[in-house]
């Protein structure tokens, strides 16, 4: 079987290189055997011959030896003259047959129940044998390797699997090889692109692996293609120097190393960071740009951090405290999933308390049920319901700024230069303490729409807040505050 697998790679071999030239097809014009109507002798550039011969109606190949083999296989081939089942087609004006080729491409065939049962299983003893994640057979990749065995067996019949794939090595070194081949490419393709298409910018992170202590370092650059399309790709993912500290001065040169290896500079890009202090000082020479997304995220957790809504984060606190009491358990009571907090993760404080909200009643009677009501005191379904309010315009805008095959930096130059241009008005407009008198403040924003439309809408977000914050956290408060005099 394995030298009938070699031979068959052999024939690929030939078939690719006369497609390519390098190797020739010479018809026997003195031959007296009719398969010789159909096929040609392939020979190598020295004129001699290759060991096959290809139908020139199919491009099928066969071994042919003049002093060893005969054209019998030739004869009972399908395109040729020799069958007599088979007509000559370039005569009858008949379609060529397909090659095997066709056979090989994927089609709608509906798989029986009981093979597709025996597969799962299959794919259960390989993720507990290899100790592989469940979801590794949903992956793009896992899906090629699939198609390509199937393709396999397909053409070479049911062969041995450990004469089809190869050693670990052979795919390391493999993968090093196209990985540089990868990034010669796209580093020409940087050079064009800031030389000749406007330039490129590179988002850059730095994350720590907790279980090994590893800290690891992303480049990925962001160009326009000459047909103005957006394009990222991944530059590298490369482990920091442990033995060194994370200083300013060593992540520069870190960074410096690995855009050098693409034959760029940082005097040629623009880079985009959090505002980590040591990545900042590392980057202040250059062109940097803050990360919109985390000054988003910067600016809730001040937000939540502030010592004059205590009875928010201690609602925050309490719906994390449920969250995790019953994920713990494992309850399926509820109709709907809950979410828990995680702090390096954005809008998941809006998602968790989305999901609290959503079945807020279900919670509060499975609790009930259990013994258990204590856990929600200190949740008031008003105050919820205005954080996720508050908390709603920042989920917007983080997700749009984290698009990928669109523009995003217009997003925040365009907000920022129209409600500059607003403030300019409205400080130009000189407005006096009565137009302005905080018992009639709202009414004066509820004015403002045609002159000041964003200076209005912030408004609207932060008083509504304010006020419903104040008045909504304290339990026994049913009526509203009085106004001051004065």
């Amino acid at each position: 079987m394995t030298h009938k697998l070699s031979l068959h790679v052999e024939m690929e071999a030939a078939r690719e290189k006369v497609k390519t030239g390098e190797w020739k097809l010479r018809k026997y014009t003195n031959r007296k055997s009719k398969v010789w109507e159909t096929f040609a002798k392939i020979t190598k550039d020295d004129d001699q011959s290759a060991g096959f011969v290809m139908c020139t109606s199919c491009d099928a190949i066969y071994t042919f030896d003049s002093h060893k083999t005969g054209t019998t296989n030739m004869a009972r081939h399908k395109c040729g003259p020799g069958n007599p089942s088979q007509p000559n087609r370039a005569a009858s004006g008949q379609p060529r047959p397909q090659t095997i080729d066709a056979f090989m491409r994927p089609n709608h065939t509906k798989i029986p129940l009981q093979v597709k049962s025996k597969f799962v299983d299959y794919c259960v003893d390989f993720c507990c044998t290899d100790l592989r994640p469940f979801d590794i057979v949903s992956g793009e990749g896992f899906t090629k390797v699939a198609q390509g065995l199937i393709n396999i067996g397909a053409r070479y019949g049911s062969v041995d699997a450990n004469g089809v794939l190869p050693h670990r090595q052979t795919v390391c070194d493999r993968a090093k090889k196209q990985a540089m081949v990868e990034k010669e490419a796209l580093s020409e393709v940087l050079k064009s692109a800031v030389h000749d298409n406007g330039g490129v910018a590179i988002t850059t992170d730095m994350w720590t692996d907790d279980f090994n202590r590893r800290s690891y370092t992303v480049l990925t650059c962001h160009y326009i293609t000459e047909d103005w399309k957006l394009a990222s790709r991944v530059m590298c993912t490369v482990e920091f120097d442990y033995t060194l500290p994370k200083t300013a001065i060593n992540i520069h040169e870190h960074i410096n190393e690995q855009l050098c290896s693409y034959g760029i500079s940082f005097d040629q890009v623009v880079l985009v960071s959090d505002q980590g202090s040591n990545i900042k000082a590392a980057l202040k020479n250059y062109h940097w740009i803050p990360c919109a997304a985390h000054v988003l995220n910067t600016i809730l957790k001040h937000t939540f951090s502030g010592f004059d809504i205590e009875e928010v984060t201690k609602m925050i606190d309490v719906c994390k405290g449920i969250v995790k009491y019953l994920k713990k358990s494992q309850c399926t009571a509820l109709p709907h999933g809950l979410v828990q907090e995680c702090e390096t993760r954005w809008n998941s404080k809006i998602d968790m308390l989305k999901s609290v909200s959503k079945q807020y009643r279900e919670i509060n009677e499975l609790l009930e049920s259990r013994g258990q009501s204590e856990r929600t005191e200190g949740i008031y379904q008003n105050t919820l319901t205005t954080v996720i309010d508050y908390l709603e315009p920042f989920k917007k805008a983080s997700e749009e700024l984290q698009g990928e095959d669109y523009p995003t930096l217009q997003l925040v130059d365009a907000a920022d230069v129209g409600l500059t241009n607003e403030l300019k008005r409205y400080l130009a407009a000189h407005f006096t303490l009565d137009d302005c008198d905080e018992d009639r403040l709202l009414e004066f924003w509820e004015r403002q729409a045609p002159t000041f439309p964003r200076l209005r809408a912030l408004a609207r977000r932060i008083l509504c807040v304010h006020i419903q914050l104040r008045r909504s956290c304290h339990r026994g408060e049913k009526k509203p505050s009085q106004p001051r005099d004065g």
